[in-house]
């Protein structure tokens, strides 16, 4: 049986206490989309967040001795987040397609990210990582115009389609945000059949359709901790 490889799809809470500019665009992604996503979060970033070569998302001790564990408790919660996470942003001085360390971008604010995880074959894993790594080389930068779009007066999932007839000018096929980073993956992943890109909201609940579950990133952090636990007894 192929060994699997998890890799979490994390969403991201709008929230009051970020920066002006941020605030206002993140109330108005969230706001929005709210009315064709009722029953949603307010969700207004998405991000892709790869484990590491272990496949684990948080630094496991080096083993169950009491001089590891104290070294390893002495760590922030920060320091103790591994992997990638990959999106396109404007956000940190950022401007499109992009790998980041997941401490810089999870570890920030925890409070604010929801979280869910899916599995793919780690011969499928890697192809993803490899399409990832040549996606950032080649950022255009943020696709500005396409997140404009949600502000159009009609239902989110149904604009796409003025992608395909806007002059290049407005829109290049090189350029995306980060919902459509999210759900490239996860079409590549094969959790959705087909690829259409959909807002944050409307990306959660596809993907809870498709059976993932996403939970408030602190539910995760005792399930971690026992993993690693488990990992040395």
């Amino acid at each position: 049986m192929d060994k699997m490889m998890p890799i979490r799809v994390a969403f991201h809470r709008r929230s009051k206490s970020s920066k002006l500019g941020r605030t206002v665009l993140g109330y108005a992604i969230a706001g929005v989309t709210k009315p064709f996503n009722w029953g949603t979060e307010p969700y207004d970033h998405v991000e892709i967040w790869y484990p590491d070569r272990h496949g684990h998302f948080i630094e496991m001790p080096k083993s169950m001795d009491d001089a590891d564990l104290q070294e390893y408790f002495k760590k922030s919660f920060q320091q103790q987040l591994v992997g990638e996470c990959f999106t396109s942003t404007m956000r940190d001085k950022t401007n499109g397609v992009v790998c980041r360390p997941a401490a810089q971008v999870i570890g920030k604010h925890p409070s604010r990210w929801d979280i869910g995880c899916f599995e793919v074959p780690e011969d499928r894993y890697n192809t993803i990582r490899f399409a990832t790594s040549k996606m950032c080389r080649a950022n255009k930068n943020y696709d500005v115009t396409c997140l404009f779009t949600f502000f159009l007066p009609t239902k989110d999932d149904a604009i796409w389609p003025l992608r395909l007839v806007l002059p290049e000018t407005w829109h290049s096929k090189d350029k995306h945000i980060c919902s459509e980073i999210a759900q490239m993956v996860m079409t590549w992943a094969r959790v959705f059949p087909e690829y259409a890109v959909w807002s944050p909201r409307r990306l959660s609940a596809k993907s809870k359709a498709a059976g993932i579950i996403i939970k408030p990133y602190p539910h995760y952090l005792k399930r971690e901790f026992l993993d690693s636990v488990k990992a040395w007894t």
